[in-house]
């Protein structure tokens, strides 16, 4: 098999795996009428639209796309916080007000890597703000997971997938290996 085919056979594998988790994140919202989980459904279809940006080269869609999607992701968990306001946590939503700062730290440090890939790109600014709030979400799920052991999983899951999102900019000064990088996203992207 060619790598043209490999990669349009990941393409279509990445899409049928992320609507998968669309369709079962939504089922379980209509079974069990978490509001949470509609936020959450509502963000898998943001991803869903940014891998499509991703596959067609738009990067004005996948920098959109990608902050909707880790907006509504951590809208979702802040509101599942709310609604099972007895879990006690050292998690405050006012943290994210450490956000900006942690952005700016990260851009200073990869520029001092002297990286070839910078933040002049279009997406690249967003999709690192997006994996900063995956991080954030990540450890939202994790304060739950004390409490409610379902939401420990999800919860190393997104701050795993935090960092992967956060070393975009790392995966895009390599190109020699843009066909790895392109194929291990799929395998990752599952939260």
């Amino acid at each position: 098999m060619n790598e043209g085919y490999l990669a349009l056979f990941v393409y279509a594998l990445s899409i049928f795996i992320a609507t998968g988790t669309l369709g079962v994140l939504f089922h379980t919202y209509l079974v069990h009428k978490i509001k949470a989980l509609l936020f959450w459904s509502a963000a898998w279809v943001f991803f869903i639209l940014m891998q499509v940006a991703f596959y067609t080269g738009n990067k004005e869609g996948v920098a959109l796309f990608y902050s909707f999607f880790s907006g509504t992701l951590i809208y979702g968990a802040l509101v599942y916080l709310k609604e099972y306001g007895d879990i006690k946590t050292s998690i405050r939503p006012e943290l994210i007000g450490i956000i900006p700062p942690i952005f700016a730290l990260y851009g200073i440090f990869l520029a001092h890597l002297g990286l070839s890939y910078d933040f002049s790109s279009i997406e690249v600014p967003f999709v690192v703000l997006s994996g900063i709030f995956f991080l954030f979400s990540g450890f939202v799920f994790l304060a739950i997971g004390k409490k409610k052991k379902s939401s420990l999983h999800l919860g190393i899951l997104t701050i795993a997938f935090g960092i992967f999102v956060l070393l975009y900019p790392v995966r895009l000064s390599f190109p020699h290996l843009s066909f790895v990088w392109t194929l291990v996203p799929t395998t990752c992207e599952v939260v």
